[in-house]
């Protein structure tokens, strides 16, 4: 028997797809679905009989994925997978003049030649304070010594000395990432064991950003091989191990004797007759297993809560810890016997379980009520109120079977798809009016977290499905349900991206 709890499941790019990386990172995640995929196929011999002669495994590949709640540091290189591309680190000092007018940064020749077109970046140093902050680069001179910002980035015109220019974003691309993954079950016999999915590259990922809930994601990958195992990729993880204490009787005990297993003190007596007594038996053997019987639970007293005793070898009982792990280590064994006694005053050799995987990164999870910010479309704040707003990423990868191999031997990358589904309260028909012109429409937003991280989302150009609004009833809202898929064009094509995000530290 195994506990959810006592799960773990790692991971860790691949430099060559399907070999696994020499360490690995805990993974965040709230439910799993990794499996082994196997296909198998029945033999068409004809029996007299009327009997299958064979069944033969003839496939088996790694799929599945996890579910997630969002947050800033986590989701980065799982954006990177399903992008299939680099985040871009960008980091400039230069001496700039901001003008409000035209919303123009301009600088030395290439000082911007880092900066994409439709990512963020986050200016600091400015003589007017309103001037700083992150702000979106919307157009660039060719020579890179000029940026155009948004409307409205810009509040005053300043010069300012030595301004610095941060950001961090990434689009979709082509450069394949696979991951490995490493699950870890610890069951009741308390021993490791490891399944591990290699080659996963990831087919899918979707964020589900809806008010009043946490904001909640998942990812789907195929991968190229699977194993068993019962050792781990990292060398320096460790199982978990009780404590444990055994008591040695050179003679039977005598009335008033008494030992002591955590917070319990047994006492024995001629004839046990109440909670906590031990009958002393014909001979120290049957008097172990009378102290056994009441430490499990079987005799007067309830079962100890912290240990467990067995009967051992000669004249012996073993006493463990119910739960591994070094506080075992300090679970008191003590005695008051003329003719026996414990190995230590405490029992020993509890292990507490350290999966030797780098811990996972704790920041804050985001939820769809307090962590949103402006959502705008077409560059301007949105005049709807977006209940929920999810995307959908797909790869569209295919594994690659070949014969001699039980798996993929590759994994191919098919056409990268944007796609997802806001849901509106009716205010009026700039939305319906989209929807029934098929117009090419922009949509970005932001989440940030309670450090004041935030993750930037931008669609440039997205064609609307069908929706209308529609009443559901007395007492509800009108509510206007669409799908949306990212393309290349619209009026901000000139990012040559169907999905950007950037990452800005607080």
């Amino acid at each position: 028997m195994s506990d959810a709890n006592l799960a773990t499941i790692a991971y860790g790019p691949e430099s060559i797809l399907g070999t696994a990386p020499a360490a690995l990172q805990e993974l965040r995640y709230t439910k799993e679905s990794l499996k082994f995929e196997k296909e198998s196929v029945s033999s068409a011999e004809i029996r007299s009989d009327r009997q299958v002669s064979d069944n033969q495994k003839v496939f088996g590949q790694p799929t599945g994925g996890f579910e997630f709640e969002l947050s800033y540091g986590f989701i980065q290189p799982w954006l990177a997978a399903a992008l299939q591309a680099d985040w871009l680190d960008i980091s400039i000092t230069a001496n700039a003049t901001l003008n409000s007018g035209t919303q123009v940064v301009t600088a030395a020749a290439s000082a911007f030649d880092e900066v994409p077109i439709g990512s963020i970046i986050k200016i600091a140093g400015a003589t007017t304070p309103a001037n700083n902050g992150p702000k979106r680069v919307v157009a660039k001179a060719g020579n890179g010594s000029a940026i155009t910002l948004a409307a409205g980035s810009i509040t005053v015109t300043d010069a300012s000395a030595a301004l610095t220019f941060t950001g961090k974003t990434i689009r979709n691309g082509v450069t394949r990432k696979s991951h490995t993954l490493e699950k870890r079950i610890l069951n009741s016999e308390r021993e490791d064991f490891y399944q591990r999915y290699h080659g996963m590259v990831v087919d899918t990922l979707s964020l589900n950003i809806e008010s009043k809930s946490i904001i909640t994601g998942t990812v789907g990958m195929v991968g190229t091989s699977y194993e068993l195992a019962d050792v781990g990729i990292d060398g320096d993880a460790t199982a978990a191990v009780a404590a444990s204490s055994t008591l040695t009787l050179t003679a039977n005990p005598t009335a008033g004797e008494t030992v002591t297993v955590g917070t319990v003190v047994y006492t024995f007596d001629a004839a046990a007759a109440a909670p906590g007594e031990v009958t002393i038996g014909g001979n120290a053997s049957e008097s172990i297993d009378n102290l056994v019987a009441e430490i499990q639970g079987l005799g007067l007293t309830a079962e100890n809560p912290l240990a467990s005793a067995v009967a051992g070898a000669g004249d012996t009982m073993v006493s463990t810890s119910l739960v591994a792990g070094a506080l075992g280590n300090t679970i008191v064994t003590t005695e008051t016997l003329a003719n026996g006694s414990w190995a230590g005053a405490t029992m020993s050799g509890g292990v507490t379980q350290s999966s030797g995987y780098s811990a996972a990164e704790l920041g804050p999870v985001m939820n769809g009520t307090n962590n949103v910010g402006i959502i705008r479309m077409d560059g301007s704040a949105a005049t709807d109120r977006f209940k929920a707003i999810k995307i959908e990423i797909a790869n569209n990868v295919r594994g690659k079977d070949a014969c001699g191999y039980e798996g993929n031997w590759d994994i191919g990358l098919g056409q990268f798809k944007v796609s997802g589904n806001l849901n509106a309260y009716f205010r009026n028909n700039s939305l319906p009016t989209k929807i029934k012109n098929h117009t090419t429409f922009s949509l970005d937003f932001y989440v940030q977290d309670a450090l004041g991280n935030r993750l930037y989302f931008h669609i440039p150009g997205a064609k609307p499905a069908d929706g209308d609004p529609n009443i559901q009833g007395i007492n509800t809202d009108v509510m206007l349900d669409t799908a949306y898929e990212g393309i290349l064009g619209g009026a901000e094509n000139a990012t040559g991206s169907t999905l950007i995000i950037d990452a800005i530290p607080a």
